[in-house]
C-alpha cells in the first residue's frame, strides 16, 4: 500500500476481534490486520482525522519500531535505540504544537524486564537522550511515547492523538462505576450488528453511556434508573449530542418497567457488579432481567449484557427462553473479568 505507515489500535481485552471488524470497515479491503492481547496492529495510509473516528479502540499510536521480541533491559535499550522517531514526530508537529518535552506510557505484563516504573524509566532515559528532551512525569506531554510490552513482545509507538480514543465529549457528568465508551461501543455493535436502526433501551443507565453510544451509532436511545440523580446525569450528557432519548426514574427488578419497555428490540447495559455501586436484591435483579431478555428475544430482539454473574444470568434467561442462543466473551477491564453475555433468537448468532 503506497505510503502505508505501521499503526497499533489499542482496546480492551476480549473486543480485540471487535476493534479489527471496525477497523476493517473504516479502512476497506487491503489492510494486514494483525489482532493481538489488547491491540490489533494494521497498516494504513489514511489520515489521522480517519483513524479519529473509531469508536471501539481506546487509543492509536504509530509504531516507530517492528515489533521485537525483549526479555532484558539492555534489549530494551536496544530496540529503544533502533526506533525511527523522526518521521512520526513530524507528522505529530503537523497535529499540535511540540515543546521540547515528551512523556511515557507502560503497559506490560508478563514482562522479564521489570515493573511498569522500571521500563518507564528506561524508556525515559533512551529517548531523552537521543531527542534531547525532557520528560515529563506528573502530565501527559505532546509526544506521549507508548510502550506495550507483552511477556517478550514489545511494540513501540508514539500516540497519534493529543487525549484517548476513548475520551468522549459528551461525558460532560462522570459517575463511580461508569462504563467506559470504548466498551459501550463494542456493546452497540454485538446488539446491533446488522447496524440497521434499532430501538435500544439501557434498563441500568447510569451516566448515559451506553446511550450515547447507541445514539452515535444512529439508534434511537431509551433509558432508565432507579437513580433519579443518575437520569439527570443521562439528561446532561446526552444532551451535548443534541438527539432525543427518552428518560426515565424505574426500577428494571419491577416487571412493569420491562412491559413498559415492550415495544424496543434491543437491551443493552452494564449491570451493577456490586464494586463501586451497591448491588442489593441481587436475587430479584438476576430474575427479572433473565425474564424480560428471555421475552425481549423470543419475539426477535437482542440483549447485549455486562455482568460479573454470567452463570447467574445465564440460566435465568435459560428458565423462561426456550432455545435462546447465548454468546459469552471475558473482558480484562478494571482488574476484574467481568463477561459479555450476548442473547439473541433462537437460530441467530
Amino acid at each position: 500500500m503506497i505510503g502505508a505507515r505501521s499503526y497499533v489500535a489499542l482496546t480492551t481485552k476480549g473486543l480485540e476481534d471487535i476493534a479489527a471488524a471496525e477497523l476493517s470497515e473504516l479502512l476497506g479491503p487491503g489492510g494486514d490486520l494483525r489482532p493481538g492481547t489488547k491491540h490489533v496492529l494494521f497498516d494504513t495510509a489514511a489520515s489521522s482525522e480517519t483513524l479519529h473516528r473509531l469508536t471501539t479502540v481506546d487509543d492509536v499510536c504509530e509504531l516507530v519500531a517492528p515489533p521485537a521480541e525483549v526479555s532484558t533491559a539492555d534489549g530494551l535499550r536496544d530496540l529503544l535505540d533502533r526506533a525511527d522517531l523522526t518521521g512520526a514526530l513530524g507528522r505529530i508537529e503537523a497535529l499540535r504544537t511540540l515543546d521540547g518535552t515528551f512523556s511515557v506510557t507502560v503497559t506490560a505484563a508478563r514482562s522479564r524486564v521489570g515493573t511498569s516504573t522500571q521500563i518507564g524509566r528506561i524508556v525515559a532515559d533512551a529517548i531523552g537522550a537521543r531527542l534531547g528532551w525532557q520528560a515529563l512525569t506528573e502530565a501527559r506531554a505532546p509526544v506521549d511515547v507508548r510502550l506495550f510490552l507483552d511477556g517478550r513482545i514489545a511494540l513501540v509507538g508514539v500516540r497519534v492523538f493529543d487525549g484517548p480514543l476513548s475520551d468522549r465529549p459528551y461525558r460532560v457528568v462522570h459517575r463511580g462505576g461508569a462504563l467506559r465508551p470504548t466498551v459501550a461501543a463494542a456493546m452497540i455493535r454485538l446488539a446491533c450488528p446488522d447496524g440497521e436502526p434499532r430501538q435500544v433501551w439501557d434498563p441500568f443507565c447510569g451516566s448515559g453511556t451506553v446511550l450515547a453510544e447507541a445514539v452515535l451509532a444512529g439508534h434511537t436511545g431509551f433509558g432508565s434508573d432507579l437513580d433519579a440523580e443518575a437520569v439527570a446525569a443521562s439528561a446532561t450528557n446526552l444532551a451535548t449530542l443534541a438527539a432525543p432519548v427518552e428518560l426515565a426514574v424505574a426500577d428494571a427488578m419491577d416487571a412493569r418497567t420491562w412491559r413498559q419497555h415492550s415495544t424496543v428490540d434491543t437491551v443493552a447495559t452494564n449491570l451493577p457488579w456490586g464494586k463501586q455501586i451497591a448491588l442489593t436484591q441481587a436475587s430479584t435483579l438476576y430474575a427479572q432481567v433473565g425474564v424480560g431478555v428471555a421475552i425481549l428475544a423470543g419475539r426477535g430482539g437482542r440483549a447485549c449484557l455486562l455482568t460479573t454473574e454470567p452463570d447467574r444470568l445465564a440460566a435465568a434467561i435459560r428458565r423462561v427462553g426456550q432455545g435462546l442462543h447465548l454468546a459469552r466473551r471475558q473482558l480484562g477491564l478494571l482488574g476484574q473479568t467481568p463477561t459479555l453475555l450476548t442473547v439473541s433468537p433462537p437460530g441467530t448468532r
